[in-house]
């Protein structure tokens, strides 16, 4: 019964943390795969027909923590000034559960030799559910927790900017600019039980030739959301041979982790992640979080000879 009890509480804590902190967006380890989930402007920015797919199981052991699934599918068109594309990211946490599904629109301009700057358009629509009423509550009468959302759809546009080269990348990018709230009646009355938040990130990697065989390549991401801590994820992986690699992350304010994958035949990308809470006392109420990523390029006909498509 006591440990029914705390996992109810764990629960509740997780919802509040949801909305006091308003970070609705998912939380990635490798968001430098996962760049078209929050930056339209990526699309057609590889050489080939790319598709992502990731899962994340956050806080392992804590009943109702994060989990999110997401997959992102792009390709450049029209001599590779166009890149078209399609994202979905489904969220469940607690009793809430949201997926996002959009369409991603980019046109890239060349500016120097080897270097592109895309413009990115993201449209799509956020689904949103609850089963906040049957959380046991102290107080049953708490109006906090007395009104479900049943499937609730709500439109969102996105925009973005994106520069890249062979070895460098910068962006910035806002994936739900324009929103719209979810409401419900309570009593005759209209309530918003459902309102998104602006997000913005900027990010940037590069990547730094240590010898013939080994490259070093270090990645942030800074992620800002209205009534949120500015969150900033910095990576440091190593590549050998452009096929295996090996790094380090840190998450300000929360965690710590270490990242692995291999590449094959510059073809099929596996990676995986752990992260481990450091910066407060919920490590001791969970095993950590784990995360799995694919993605699989389709190269273009000029690329055929199997040149390296890119590190980014």
């Amino acid at each position: 019964m006591k440990t029914y009890i705390i996992h109810i509480f764990c629960a509740v804590i997780l919802i509040h943390v949801q909305h006091v902190f308003a970070q609705q967006q998912p939380t990635y380890t490798h968001y430098m795969f996962t760049v078209q989930s929050y930056n339209p402007a990526y699309v057609g920015s590889r050489q080939a027909i790319s598709a992502v797919g990731l899962y994340r199981t956050q806080w392992v052991g804590y009943e109702g923590a994060p989990v999110t699934q997401t997959i992102c599918i792009s390709a450049p068109i029209s001599k590779q000034r166009l890149g078209i594309g399609l994202s979905m990211d489904n969220d469940k946490i607690g009793p809430m559960k949201s997926t996002s599904v959009s369409a991603d629109l980019a046109y890239h301009l060349p500016v120097s030799d080897n270097g592109k700057l895309s413009f990115g358009l993201k449209a799509g629509v956020d689904m949103i559910s609850s089963n906040l009423s049957n959380i046991k509550l102290d107080d049953p009468n708490d109006i906090s927790f007395s009104t479900n959302i049943n499937s609730k759809t709500t439109p969102k546009i996105g925009f973005g900017l994106y520069y890249y080269s062979p070895k460098f990348y910068a962006g910035f990018s806002s994936p739900q600019l324009i929103t719209k709230s979810i409401t419900a009646t309570q009593n005759g009355t209209s309530i918003d039980v459902y309102t998104p938040k602006k997000h913005f990130y900027a990010t940037m990697g590069f990547v730094s030739t240590i010898n013939e065989y080994l490259d070093l390549k270090p990645t942030m991401l800074l992620k800002v959301a209205a009534g949120a801590p500015i969150q900033l994820d910095m990576s440091a992986t190593f590549i050998y041979k452009k096929m295996l690699n090996a790094g380090i992350m840190y998450r300000s304010g929360e965690s710590v982790g270490a990242l692995v994958g291999f590449t094959f035949q510059n073809t099929l990308m596996l990676g995986y992640s752990y992260d481990w809470t450091i910066l407060n006392k919920t490590n001791t109420y969970h095993y950590g979080s784990h995360e799995v990523v694919v993605r699989f390029d389709l190269a273009l006909k000029k690329n055929t000879k199997g040149d390296f498509i890119g590190y980014f």
